[in-house]
């Protein structure tokens, strides 16, 4: 799927790209209120990696923000950020299909998710620090 130009891509039809949002729209709404928010009524912690965000950003590009307020809002959203170099990518990723996302896609991706972050006044952790340094700004966060 990985395309991100605007981002389903510009040539899609309007008509398509509102089916597809208004979807995630009632897509995120069933799972917000039937799964987790049963689960934080009940005090449990509810951890989502991407969030719905993730579908308004693969439709939008950084113009997701625009959709934001149509998607139920995290407690705390925080983004574990890392530069995209050409290097990095050599080095940590590992899986077939993640190898074949050009870097340019990646740093649509990356754009995109510091868009929805500075939208959101969220914190963005740099993640190439050591894991302890990153636990403990994580936890700083959530106010562990």
């Amino acid at each position: 799927m990985p395309k991100l130009r605007g981002s389903l891509t510009r040539r899609a039809p309007k008509l398509i790209k509102f089916l597809l949002t208004a979807l995630v729209v009632a897509y995120s709404l069933v799972v917000y209120y039937l799964i987790i928010a049963r689960y934080k009524r009940r005090g449990y912690w509810v951890i989502c990696d991407r969030y719905f965000y993730y579908w308004l950003i693969l439709l939008w590009g950084p113009s997701a923000v625009n959709y934001l307020r149509l998607i139920p809002k995290p407690d705390k959203y925080i983004v574990l950020d890392v530069p995209i170099s050409e290097n990095y990518l050599r080095r940590r990723i590992h899986q077939t299909f993640d190898r074949g996302l050009s870097p340019r896609y990646l740093r649509r991706l990356r754009a995109s998710y510091l868009a929805v972050a500075k939208a959101l006044s969220s914190p963005i952790i740099d993640s190439r620090a050591g894991f302890e340094e990153v636990d403990s700004r994580l936890r700083r966060e959530v106010g562990l």
